[in-house]
């Protein structure tokens, strides 16, 4: 009887060893569960932030695209404008000193 005894008190040690380690496991899941989501919940705000911005910058480069074409267009107009050098030599034409005159 003496080891029957000792098996079911040895069983009995092994079973609350298990017990108590499955429930340190659990509690140690249960806490990374709560970092990880934690982490998850400033991650997406932060993605959003980032989204966010991601579309002021858009917009602002389309705003931007759209100012250099405008800036390009007038700065073609006046070149068309200008007046060729008709001389053809060193000195400028008449044209060309009348439009220059006028502070373009």
């Amino acid at each position: 009887m003496n080891i029957g005894i000792k098996i079911k008190t040895w069983l009995g040690v092994a079973a609350v060893i298990a017990i108590v380690a499955l429930f340190s496991l659990w509690r140690i899941t249960a806490n990374n569960y709560k970092i990880e989501k934690e982490n998850r919940e400033i991650l997406e705000q932060q993605l959003q932030v980032v989204q966010e911005e991601n579309n002021k910058l858009i917009e602002y480069n389309k705003k931007i695209e759209k100012s250099m074409k405008e800036i390009e267009k007038e700065y073609n107009e006046r070149f068309q404008n200008i007046p060729k050098d008709s001389c053809g030599d060193a000195k400028p034409s008449k044209e060309l000193l009348e439009f220059l005159k006028q502070g373009a």
